[in-house]
């Protein structure tokens, strides 16, 4: 979106420092990236590479790219993907939240401050709603899942086991190890001896449907006491969907943006179905999958996405694969809830009582 506001000089300008600024490599440390010695990235850039992202700068204009390991994979979700678009990825935030995340982390002045954020997410929302009007672009034909894609993702999973309660499911996001431990999540929660969490993803491939990578979430204490959060998806690993504990007569399957915010659904309504989760994308890849369930399965689907600009497009980018009338159906949280955890929680967002 940035380039998009040249009525706004000084909004313009931030938006356009905030690719281009040193500090950035911090971004890149936070998320556990190293340089790479003696290699060259994009149009001979330097690269630093980790948990799965390789970052490239573009010699040309400055600003840090968020690019995919291997540059045939076009499926990637950070394939050319600048750092808001990248902090957006991360931290599951809009637009104008991740602009005033990272504005905040590195303490720069909020470029918003003393504009309508308000009529800027109107101005954006009416750029959707037309966009939604143009004719769907043909969606390119995906390149099958490959043993090479996801060789070793068994062998990184050993340390881990199955997770029956964790102390930060159950007191930062309020979910029950009764709810974990269910016959529906058992063994697709995962734990190691550290307590991290992992998230297993699976795609079809010509031998069924095979663990490709995982989603982490790491903890640990610094010497002043406070647990340190991060996630982020194991390198080497392709992302398909997590999955709940499927049984031949499901035929209804419930999709979150989180596996957290799946979890949290089951928990409120206990309905009784296979539940998955994209991990806060939606790539190429993992449309392939979901043609194939509308396409090739008699499964019914029920998008459980976030109250955002992203939950819509995701549950907008289902929605036109083609499919048969009330295949697909849509339970966005009550309004006031960012998603089904803060329900779970009552957490509201701001400005809503």
């Amino acid at each position: 979106m940035a380039g998009e506001y040249s009525k706004y000089p000084k909004l313009d300008a931030a938006l356009r420092e905030l690719k281009t600024g040193d500090y950035l490599l911090k971004v890149m440390e936070d998320c556990e990236c190293q340089p790479v010695k003696g290699n060259k990235g994009w149009k001979n850039s330097e690269l630093w590479v980790g948990n799965g992202v390789t970052w490239s700068v573009d010699n040309s204009s400055g600003n840090w790219i968020a690019c995919n390991l291997t540059e045939a994979d076009k499926s990637n979700e950070y394939r050319r993907a600048d750092v808001i678009q990248f902090w957006r990825n991360e931290n599951n935030l809009d637009f104008f939240e991740a602009v005033t995340d990272l504005c905040s982390k590195f303490h720069l002045e909020n470029p918003f401050d003393g504009l309508s954020v308000k009529r800027l997410k109107k101005s954006a929302a009416k750029k959707i709603r037309e966009a939604r009007k143009k004719p769907s672009p043909q969606l390119r034909p995906i390149a099958p899942v490959k043993k090479e894609d996801y060789a070793g993702i068994e062998e990184q999973l050993k340390p881990y086991g199955t997770c029956y309660g964790h102390w930060y499911l159950e007191r930062d996001r309020g979910i029950l190890p009764e709810t974990v431990s269910h016959p529906r999540f058992k063994g697709r929660v995962l734990e190691d001896f550290g307590l991290n969490l992992a998230f297993p993803h699976y795609c079809r491939t010509p031998e069924g449907w095979v663990k490709t990578g995982f989603e982490r979430r790491f903890f640990y204490r610094r010497p002043d006491g406070v647990i340190e959060k991060k996630k982020g998806f194991n390198g080497g690993g392709k992302r398909g969907l997590w999955f709940s504990n499927a049984d031949k007569k499901d035929k209804l399957i419930i999709v979150a943006e989180a596996a957290i915010d799946a979890l949290s659904y089951f928990q409120l309504k206990q309905t009784d179905a296979c539940y998955a989760s994209t991990g806060g994308t939606l790539s190429q890849q993992q449309l392939a999958i979901f043609r194939y369930l509308l396409g090739e399965t008699e499964r019914r689907l029920l998008l459980i996405f976030d109250n955002d600009i992203d939950g819509r497009r995701y549950r907008d980018m289902i929605k036109r694969i083609p499919h048969k009338r009330g295949r697909v159906k849509v339970e966005h949280p009550p309004l006031g809830y960012a998603d089904w955890n803060d329900f779970l929680n009552g957490k509201k967002e701001k400005g809503w009582k």
